[in-house]
Protein backbone atom coordinates (compact mmCIF):
# COMPACT_ATOMS: atom_id res chain seq x y z
CA UNK A 1 0.00 0.00 0.00
CA UNK A 2 1.25 3.60 -1.27
CA UNK A 3 -0.27 6.69 -0.45
CA UNK A 4 -0.73 7.10 -4.32
CA UNK A 5 -2.82 4.14 -3.52
CA UNK A 6 -4.32 5.43 -0.68
CA UNK A 7 -5.67 8.13 -3.21
CA UNK A 8 -7.10 5.62 -5.66
CA UNK A 9 -9.38 4.60 -3.09
CA UNK A 10 -10.81 7.80 -2.03
CA UNK A 11 -11.51 8.60 -5.62
CA UNK A 12 -13.18 5.31 -6.22
CA UNK A 13 -15.25 6.08 -2.58
CA UNK A 14 -16.63 9.95 -2.40
CA UNK A 15 -14.71 11.30 -5.70
CA UNK A 16 -16.60 14.82 -4.78
CA UNK A 17 -15.37 15.15 -1.45
CA UNK A 18 -13.00 18.15 -1.25
CA UNK A 19 -9.52 16.56 -1.12
CA UNK A 20 -7.06 19.62 -1.37
CA UNK A 21 -7.22 22.86 -1.21
CA UNK A 22 -4.69 25.93 -1.37
CA UNK A 23 -5.93 29.68 -1.09
CA UNK A 24 -8.96 29.55 -3.66
CA UNK A 25 -8.49 26.82 -5.39
CA UNK A 26 -9.77 23.53 -4.42
CA UNK A 27 -9.88 19.88 -5.64
CA UNK A 28 -12.17 17.26 -5.43
CA UNK A 29 -10.19 13.52 -4.50
CA UNK A 30 -11.28 12.42 -8.67
CA UNK A 31 -9.89 15.92 -10.04
CA UNK A 32 -6.26 15.19 -7.65
CA UNK A 33 -6.45 12.05 -9.20
CA UNK A 34 -6.58 12.97 -12.43
CA UNK A 35 -4.03 15.63 -11.77
CA UNK A 36 -1.59 12.91 -9.95
CA UNK A 37 -1.97 10.62 -13.27
CA UNK A 38 -1.30 13.68 -15.64
CA UNK A 39 2.06 14.39 -13.66
CA UNK A 40 3.18 10.88 -13.42
CA UNK A 41 3.02 10.43 -16.92
CA UNK A 42 5.27 13.54 -17.11
CA UNK A 43 7.34 12.18 -14.63
CA UNK A 44 7.87 9.09 -17.30
CA UNK A 45 8.58 10.75 -20.07
CA UNK A 46 11.23 12.75 -18.61
CA UNK A 47 12.96 9.26 -17.82
CA UNK A 48 11.58 8.59 -14.16
CA UNK A 49 11.30 5.16 -12.81
CA UNK A 50 11.29 3.22 -9.50
CA UNK A 51 13.93 3.96 -7.70
CA UNK A 52 14.94 7.23 -8.56
CA UNK A 53 14.92 10.34 -6.79
CA UNK A 54 12.62 13.37 -7.43
CA UNK A 55 13.59 16.48 -5.70
CA UNK A 56 11.08 18.61 -5.02
CA UNK A 57 11.70 22.48 -4.44
CA UNK A 58 8.11 23.91 -4.50
CA UNK A 59 6.41 26.28 -2.16
CA UNK A 60 3.67 24.09 -0.29
CA UNK A 61 1.07 24.30 -2.42
CA UNK A 62 -1.09 22.06 -4.90
CA UNK A 63 1.62 21.46 -7.75
CA UNK A 64 4.01 19.63 -4.47
CA UNK A 65 1.15 17.55 -3.48
CA UNK A 66 0.59 16.23 -7.10
CA UNK A 67 4.46 15.76 -8.23
CA UNK A 68 4.43 14.21 -4.84
CA UNK A 69 2.27 11.78 -5.71
CA UNK A 70 3.51 11.60 -9.03
CA UNK A 71 6.92 10.74 -7.79
CA UNK A 72 5.34 7.66 -5.41
CA UNK A 73 2.61 6.26 -8.06
CA UNK A 74 6.37 5.11 -10.38
CA UNK A 75 7.60 3.36 -7.10
CA UNK A 76 10.31 6.48 -7.49
CA UNK A 77 11.81 8.34 -4.42
CA UNK A 78 10.48 11.46 -3.63
CA UNK A 79 12.47 14.04 -1.83
CA UNK A 80 10.11 16.78 -0.37
CA UNK A 81 13.05 19.68 0.36
CA UNK A 82 12.14 22.88 2.58
CA UNK A 83 11.53 25.93 0.79
CA UNK A 84 13.15 27.59 3.19
CA UNK A 85 16.71 26.25 2.63
CA UNK A 86 18.83 27.91 0.13
CA UNK A 87 21.26 27.20 -2.61
CA UNK A 88 23.70 25.81 -1.21
CA UNK A 89 21.21 23.79 1.40
CA UNK A 90 19.60 22.53 -1.89
CA UNK A 91 22.69 21.56 -3.64
CA UNK A 92 24.03 19.27 -1.32
CA UNK A 93 20.57 16.90 -0.74
CA UNK A 94 20.94 17.10 -4.66
CA UNK A 95 24.44 15.89 -4.45
CA UNK A 96 23.69 13.27 -1.79
CA UNK A 97 20.64 11.50 -2.91
CA UNK A 98 21.87 11.96 -6.82
CA UNK A 99 18.28 13.17 -7.73
CA UNK A 100 17.77 12.26 -11.30
CA UNK A 101 14.98 15.23 -11.26
CA UNK A 102 14.16 18.40 -9.72
CA UNK A 103 10.64 19.60 -10.10
CA UNK A 104 10.79 23.24 -8.92
CA UNK A 105 9.47 26.82 -10.04
CA UNK A 106 11.04 28.91 -12.28
CA UNK A 107 11.41 32.06 -9.76
CA UNK A 108 13.07 29.20 -7.23
CA UNK A 109 16.23 28.24 -8.85
CA UNK A 110 18.45 28.85 -11.47
CA UNK A 111 19.02 25.58 -13.60
CA UNK A 112 23.00 26.96 -13.78
CA UNK A 113 22.86 26.81 -9.93
CA UNK A 114 21.17 23.58 -9.42
CA UNK A 115 24.18 20.64 -8.81
CA UNK A 116 21.75 18.18 -11.44
CA UNK A 117 20.93 17.48 -15.24
CA UNK A 118 17.40 17.61 -15.35
CA UNK A 119 15.08 20.28 -14.29
CA UNK A 120 11.31 20.34 -14.94
CA UNK A 121 9.61 24.05 -14.14
CA UNK A 122 5.76 23.19 -13.12
CA UNK A 123 4.93 27.08 -14.13
CA UNK A 124 5.97 26.81 -17.65
CA UNK A 125 6.39 22.98 -17.71
CA UNK A 126 9.20 23.37 -19.31
CA UNK A 127 12.26 20.91 -19.16
CA UNK A 128 15.82 22.65 -18.53
CA UNK A 129 18.67 20.08 -19.36
CA UNK A 130 22.67 20.61 -18.97
CA UNK A 131 25.09 18.18 -19.18
CA UNK A 132 25.77 17.33 -15.74
CA UNK A 133 28.28 13.46 -14.54
CA UNK A 134 25.70 11.86 -12.62
CA UNK A 135 26.50 8.07 -11.63
CA UNK A 136 23.80 5.61 -10.90
CA UNK A 137 23.12 4.46 -7.44
CA UNK A 138 20.88 1.61 -6.32
CA UNK A 139 17.34 2.46 -3.84
CA UNK A 140 16.15 -0.24 -1.80
CA UNK A 141 13.21 -1.33 -3.10
CA UNK A 142 10.46 -0.21 -0.80
CA UNK A 143 11.97 3.18 -0.49
CA UNK A 144 9.68 5.69 -0.71
CA UNK A 145 10.73 9.13 0.60
CA UNK A 146 13.75 10.66 2.15
CA UNK A 147 13.20 13.77 5.22
CA UNK A 148 16.15 15.80 5.23
CA UNK A 149 16.57 16.48 9.05
CA UNK A 150 17.92 20.16 9.57
CA UNK A 151 21.50 20.08 10.28
CA UNK A 152 22.78 23.34 12.63
CA UNK A 153 25.96 21.65 12.54
CA UNK A 154 27.35 19.42 10.19
CA UNK A 155 25.26 18.32 7.05
CA UNK A 156 21.75 17.27 7.17
CA UNK A 157 21.35 13.47 6.74
CA UNK A 158 18.37 12.13 4.88
CA UNK A 159 16.03 9.68 6.82
CA UNK A 160 14.91 6.52 4.48
CA UNK A 161 10.87 6.10 4.79
CA UNK A 162 9.09 3.35 3.61
CA UNK A 163 5.60 3.64 1.97
CA UNK A 164 4.99 0.99 5.43
CA UNK A 165 6.27 3.56 7.55
CA UNK A 166 4.23 6.23 5.54
CA UNK A 167 1.41 4.19 6.08
CA UNK A 168 2.07 3.30 9.98
CA UNK A 169 1.76 6.51 10.83
CA UNK A 170 -1.55 7.72 9.34
CA UNK A 171 -2.69 4.49 10.48
CA UNK A 172 -1.53 4.81 14.28
CA UNK A 173 -2.19 9.16 14.57
CA UNK A 174 -5.73 9.04 12.64
CA UNK A 175 -6.81 6.57 15.52
CA UNK A 176 -5.67 8.57 18.29
CA UNK A 177 -7.25 11.77 16.81
CA UNK A 178 -10.34 10.11 15.87
CA UNK A 179 -9.86 11.51 12.43
CA UNK A 180 -12.63 11.12 10.08
CA UNK A 181 -13.62 12.25 6.18
CA UNK A 182 -15.68 14.78 8.54
CA UNK A 183 -12.14 16.68 9.37
CA UNK A 184 -10.75 19.10 7.74
CA UNK A 185 -7.03 19.49 8.29
CA UNK A 186 -4.87 22.98 8.37
CA UNK A 187 -1.27 22.52 6.89
CA UNK A 188 0.60 25.05 8.43
CA UNK A 189 4.21 22.73 8.56
CA UNK A 190 6.49 22.15 5.93
CA UNK A 191 5.63 18.63 4.00
CA UNK A 192 9.20 17.81 3.71
CA UNK A 193 9.07 17.83 8.09
CA UNK A 194 7.48 14.58 8.89
CA UNK A 195 4.91 15.83 11.19
CA UNK A 196 3.56 17.81 8.19
CA UNK A 197 4.25 15.08 5.77
CA UNK A 198 1.79 12.98 8.14
CA UNK A 199 -0.76 15.03 7.74
CA UNK A 200 -1.29 14.71 3.81
CA UNK A 201 -0.85 10.98 4.02
CA UNK A 202 -3.39 10.58 7.05
CA UNK A 203 -6.14 13.00 5.13
CA UNK A 204 -5.28 10.12 2.18
CA UNK A 205 -6.24 7.34 4.28
CA UNK A 206 -9.28 8.51 5.90
CA UNK A 207 -11.08 11.11 3.14
CA UNK A 208 -10.69 14.12 5.09
CA UNK A 209 -9.84 17.66 3.56
CA UNK A 210 -6.12 19.29 4.11
CA UNK A 211 -6.02 22.82 3.68
CA UNK A 212 -2.43 24.14 2.66
CA UNK A 213 -1.64 27.10 4.31
CA UNK A 214 1.64 29.40 4.78
CA UNK A 215 1.18 32.31 7.14
CA UNK A 216 2.80 35.86 7.25
CA UNK A 217 1.28 36.34 10.69
CA UNK A 218 0.41 33.94 13.47
CA UNK A 219 -2.95 35.45 13.47
CA UNK A 220 -3.37 34.42 9.98
CA UNK A 221 -3.43 30.68 11.57
CA UNK A 222 -6.68 31.93 13.13
CA UNK A 223 -8.59 33.43 10.42
CA UNK A 224 -7.75 30.22 8.27
CA UNK A 225 -9.19 28.20 11.14
CA UNK A 226 -12.52 30.34 11.07
CA UNK A 227 -12.79 30.49 7.31
CA UNK A 228 -11.97 27.16 6.09
CA UNK A 229 -14.08 25.80 9.13
CA UNK A 230 -10.84 23.36 10.45
CA UNK A 231 -11.13 20.83 12.81
CA UNK A 232 -7.87 19.89 13.42
CA UNK A 233 -4.51 21.86 13.07
CA UNK A 234 -0.53 20.24 13.95
CA UNK A 235 1.93 22.68 15.14
CA UNK A 236 5.26 23.18 17.08
CA UNK A 237 6.23 25.34 20.31
CA UNK A 238 6.92 28.51 18.51
CA UNK A 239 3.26 28.17 16.82
CA UNK A 240 1.16 27.95 20.17
CA UNK A 241 3.38 30.41 21.89
CA UNK A 242 2.88 33.11 19.47
CA UNK A 243 -1.24 31.93 19.17
CA UNK A 244 -1.29 32.78 22.61
CA UNK A 245 -1.58 36.62 22.01
CA UNK A 246 -4.01 36.20 19.32
CA UNK A 247 -7.95 36.29 20.07
CA UNK A 248 -9.83 33.11 18.95
CA UNK A 249 -13.00 33.79 17.16
CA UNK A 250 -16.05 32.07 18.39
CA UNK A 251 -16.82 29.95 15.18
CA UNK A 252 -13.27 29.32 15.08
CA UNK A 253 -14.01 27.32 18.75
CA UNK A 254 -16.76 25.62 17.53
CA UNK A 255 -14.99 24.16 14.63
CA UNK A 256 -11.53 23.36 16.13
CA UNK A 257 -11.70 19.70 17.55
CA UNK A 258 -8.69 19.63 18.37
CA UNK A 259 -4.65 21.13 18.35
CA UNK A 260 -1.18 18.98 18.63
CA UNK A 261 2.17 19.90 19.45
CA UNK A 262 5.20 17.46 18.88
CA UNK A 263 8.73 18.94 17.98
CA UNK A 264 9.62 19.92 21.65
CA UNK A 265 8.38 20.32 25.08
CA UNK A 266 5.00 22.59 25.33
CA UNK A 267 4.96 24.90 28.48
CA UNK A 268 1.98 24.70 31.01
CA UNK A 269 1.18 28.04 31.10
CA UNK A 270 1.13 28.18 27.09
CA UNK A 271 -1.49 25.01 27.63
CA UNK A 272 -3.17 26.86 30.04
CA UNK A 273 -3.48 29.78 28.09
CA UNK A 274 -4.42 27.96 25.12
CA UNK A 275 -7.32 26.25 26.91
CA UNK A 276 -8.58 28.92 28.40
CA UNK A 277 -9.37 30.04 24.45
CA UNK A 278 -10.57 27.06 23.56
CA UNK A 279 -12.32 25.32 25.70
CA UNK A 280 -14.13 22.90 23.67
CA UNK A 281 -11.34 21.80 21.65
CA UNK A 282 -8.81 19.00 23.09
CA UNK A 283 -4.76 19.84 23.25
CA UNK A 284 -2.61 16.55 22.34
CA UNK A 285 0.57 16.47 23.18
CA UNK A 286 3.36 14.38 21.26
CA UNK A 287 6.36 13.32 20.98
CA UNK A 288 8.24 11.49 18.10
CA UNK A 289 11.64 11.06 16.55
CA UNK A 290 11.79 11.65 12.32
CA UNK A 291 13.56 8.11 12.66
CA UNK A 292 10.00 6.58 14.27
CA UNK A 293 8.00 9.47 13.29
CA UNK A 294 5.86 9.31 16.53
CA UNK A 295 6.64 7.39 19.56
CA UNK A 296 4.03 8.78 22.18
CA UNK A 297 1.29 10.89 22.79
CA UNK A 298 -0.71 12.06 25.97
CA UNK A 299 -4.55 11.92 25.37
CA UNK A 300 -6.36 15.03 26.42
CA UNK A 301 -7.55 13.50 29.39
CA UNK A 302 -4.43 12.72 30.96
CA UNK A 303 -2.84 16.85 30.40
CA UNK A 304 -4.48 18.70 33.43
CA UNK A 305 -2.88 15.81 35.80
CA UNK A 306 0.29 15.12 33.73
CA UNK A 307 1.01 18.10 31.64
CA UNK A 308 4.71 17.88 31.64
CA UNK A 309 4.23 14.12 30.43
CA UNK A 310 4.97 12.31 26.58
CA UNK A 311 2.06 10.26 26.91
CA UNK A 312 1.98 6.59 26.02
CA UNK A 313 2.96 4.57 23.53
CA UNK A 314 1.27 5.66 19.98
CA UNK A 315 -0.55 2.37 18.55
CA UNK A 316 1.50 -0.10 17.19
CA UNK A 317 4.67 0.61 18.85
CA UNK A 318 6.19 -1.11 21.73
CA UNK A 319 8.83 1.11 23.75
CA UNK A 320 11.07 0.29 25.81
CA UNK A 321 13.49 1.81 28.52
CA UNK A 322 16.89 0.54 28.85
CA UNK A 323 20.34 1.34 30.46
CA UNK A 324 23.84 1.36 29.05
CA UNK A 325 24.01 -2.28 29.84
CA UNK A 326 21.19 -2.88 27.08
CA UNK A 327 18.96 -4.07 30.38
CA UNK A 328 15.02 -2.90 30.76
CA UNK A 329 14.90 -0.37 33.81
CA UNK A 330 12.57 -0.29 36.23
CA UNK A 331 9.84 1.71 37.13
CA UNK A 332 11.07 5.51 36.91
CA UNK A 333 14.62 4.90 36.28
CA UNK A 334 16.50 6.84 33.67
CA UNK A 335 17.08 5.13 30.74
CA UNK A 336 17.42 5.58 26.70
CA UNK A 337 13.95 5.45 24.80
CA UNK A 338 14.19 2.79 22.14
CA UNK A 339 10.89 2.06 19.51
CA UNK A 340 10.07 -0.96 17.65
CA UNK A 341 7.49 -0.91 14.91
CA UNK A 342 6.33 -0.30 11.91
CA UNK A 343 7.08 3.23 12.10
CA UNK A 344 11.13 2.68 11.93
CA UNK A 345 12.85 4.20 9.25
CA UNK A 346 15.17 2.40 6.88
CA UNK A 347 18.22 4.19 8.39
CA UNK A 348 19.87 7.00 6.95
CA UNK A 349 20.81 7.10 3.21
CA UNK A 350 24.26 6.89 2.20
CA UNK A 351 25.38 6.25 6.16
CA UNK A 352 25.80 2.97 6.76
CA UNK A 353 27.85 3.00 9.40
CA UNK A 354 25.50 5.36 11.81
CA UNK A 355 22.32 3.27 10.31
CA UNK A 356 23.83 0.42 12.16
CA UNK A 357 24.98 2.15 15.57
CA UNK A 358 20.77 3.39 15.56
CA UNK A 359 18.96 0.91 13.80
CA UNK A 360 18.17 -3.07 14.18
CA UNK A 361 15.87 -5.68 13.69
CA UNK A 362 14.85 -7.90 17.03
CA UNK A 363 14.49 -12.04 16.66
CA UNK A 364 11.35 -11.52 15.29
CA UNK A 365 12.49 -9.19 12.22
CA UNK A 366 10.36 -6.14 13.82
CA UNK A 367 12.91 -2.86 13.59
CA UNK A 368 13.81 -0.60 16.34
CA UNK A 369 15.86 2.30 16.64
CA UNK A 370 17.61 4.34 19.51
CA UNK A 371 16.47 7.19 20.03
CA UNK A 372 19.02 8.74 21.71
CA UNK A 373 16.90 10.15 24.03
CA UNK A 374 17.11 9.93 27.96
CA UNK A 375 13.17 9.23 29.46
CA UNK A 376 11.56 7.22 32.52
CA UNK A 377 8.43 5.51 32.34
CA UNK A 378 5.90 5.41 35.76
CA UNK A 379 4.29 1.98 36.83
CA UNK A 380 1.30 3.49 34.78
CA UNK A 381 2.86 3.37 31.33
CA UNK A 382 3.10 7.28 31.23
CA UNK A 383 6.89 8.73 30.00
CA UNK A 384 8.57 11.58 30.96
CA UNK A 385 11.28 13.33 28.49
CA UNK A 386 14.77 14.20 30.43
CA UNK A 387 17.08 15.23 27.73
CA UNK A 388 19.11 14.19 24.54
CA UNK A 389 22.01 12.54 25.77
CA UNK A 390 24.06 14.20 22.75
CA UNK A 391 22.52 17.72 25.05
CA UNK A 392 23.65 16.73 27.75
CA UNK A 393 25.95 18.98 29.35
CA UNK A 394 28.24 18.18 31.87
CA UNK A 395 29.25 21.03 34.33
CA UNK A 396 31.44 20.96 37.78
CA UNK A 397 30.76 16.69 37.79
CA UNK A 398 27.27 16.71 37.38
CA UNK A 399 24.94 15.54 33.88
CA UNK A 400 22.73 18.18 33.65
CA UNK A 401 20.10 18.17 30.75
CA UNK A 402 18.97 21.76 29.33
CA UNK A 403 15.64 20.63 29.74
CA UNK A 404 15.86 20.66 34.01
CA UNK A 405 16.78 24.70 33.49
CA UNK A 406 14.29 25.36 30.51
CA UNK A 407 11.63 23.67 31.95
CA UNK A 408 11.18 26.12 34.89
CA UNK A 409 12.12 28.84 33.03
CA UNK A 410 9.15 28.33 31.27
CA UNK A 411 6.90 27.71 33.93
CA UNK A 412 7.06 31.76 34.66
CA UNK A 413 4.49 33.83 33.48
CA UNK A 414 6.27 35.97 30.83
CA UNK A 415 8.02 34.12 29.28
CA UNK A 416 7.67 32.64 25.71
CA UNK A 417 10.92 31.08 24.64
CA UNK A 418 13.94 29.89 26.35
CA UNK A 419 17.11 27.52 25.20
CA UNK A 420 19.81 26.61 27.40
CA UNK A 421 23.21 24.95 26.55
CA UNK A 422 26.87 25.30 28.14
CA UNK A 423 30.05 26.73 27.20
CA UNK A 424 32.47 24.67 29.11
CA UNK A 425 31.59 25.08 32.89
CA UNK A 426 29.56 28.12 31.97
CA UNK A 427 25.50 27.19 32.00
CA UNK A 428 24.11 29.72 29.30
CA UNK A 429 20.25 30.45 29.55
CA UNK A 430 18.68 32.64 26.63
CA UNK A 431 15.44 33.98 26.40
CA UNK A 432 12.78 35.32 25.41
CA UNK A 433 10.04 37.43 26.97
CA UNK A 434 8.75 40.02 29.14
CA UNK A 435 10.38 39.32 32.17
CA UNK A 436 13.82 41.48 33.67
CA UNK A 437 16.58 38.60 33.99
CA UNK A 438 16.80 39.57 37.96
CA UNK A 439 13.06 38.46 37.93
CA UNK A 440 14.11 35.25 36.01
CA UNK A 441 17.55 35.03 38.52
CA UNK A 442 15.02 34.81 41.79
CA UNK A 443 12.88 32.46 39.85
CA UNK A 444 15.46 30.25 39.07
CA UNK A 445 17.25 30.39 42.55
CA UNK A 446 14.29 29.26 44.17
CA UNK A 447 13.28 26.60 41.33
CA UNK A 448 16.90 24.81 41.00
CA UNK A 449 19.32 23.65 43.30
CA UNK A 450 22.96 25.94 43.00
CA UNK A 451 25.05 23.71 40.78
CA UNK A 452 22.06 24.12 38.03
CA UNK A 453 22.12 28.03 38.50
CA UNK A 454 22.71 29.42 34.48
CA UNK A 455 26.24 31.43 34.61
CA UNK A 456 24.58 34.11 31.96
CA UNK A 457 21.32 34.66 31.75
CA UNK A 458 19.91 36.89 28.37
CA UNK A 459 16.67 38.18 27.17
CA UNK A 460 16.59 38.16 23.69
CA UNK A 461 14.19 39.64 20.72
CA UNK A 462 13.78 36.57 19.44
CA UNK A 463 15.22 32.45 19.49
CA UNK A 464 16.82 30.55 16.23
CA UNK A 465 14.34 28.54 14.83
CA UNK A 466 14.72 25.41 12.63
CA UNK A 467 13.41 25.68 8.86
CA UNK A 468 10.80 22.99 10.30
CA UNK A 469 10.01 25.90 12.76
CA UNK A 470 11.43 24.46 15.96
CA UNK A 471 13.52 26.14 18.44
CA UNK A 472 17.13 25.45 17.27
CA UNK A 473 19.67 24.90 20.66
CA UNK A 474 22.91 24.15 18.36
CA UNK A 475 22.24 27.44 16.09
CA UNK A 476 22.12 29.33 19.09
CA UNK A 477 24.66 28.06 20.72
CA UNK A 478 26.71 28.79 17.67
CA UNK A 479 25.70 31.94 17.31
CA UNK A 480 25.97 33.20 20.82
CA UNK A 481 29.55 35.48 21.28
CA UNK A 482 32.39 33.62 23.48
CA UNK A 483 32.58 34.57 26.82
Amino acid sequence: MRPFDLLQQQAERAAARVAIRHKSHALDYRALLDRVNHASQQLSELGVTKGDRVALYLQKNIDLVVYLLAANALGAVFVPINPLLKIPQLNHILRDTQAKLLVTHSQRVDINEADIGLVFLVDTQSIKQKTYDQSSLTSPDDLSCLLYTSGSTGLPKGVMLSDRNLIAGAEAVTQYLNNSSDDVLLSVLPLSFDYGLNQLISSLLVGAELVLFDYLLPCDIIKAIDTYKVTGVAGVPPIWQQLTRCGWTESAQQHLRYITNSGGHLAEPVQQILQEALPRTDIILMYGLTEAFRSTYLPADLRHAHPDSMGIAIPGATLRVMDAQGHDCADNQAGELIHAGDTVALGYWNHTDLTKQRFGSDNDGVRYVRSGDTVKRSADGLFTFIGRDDEMMKVSGYRISPQEIELPTLALKGIEQAVCFNAGENIILLYQGNVSTDELKQHLAHELPNYMQPSFIEQHPSLPLSANGKLDRALAKAQYPLR
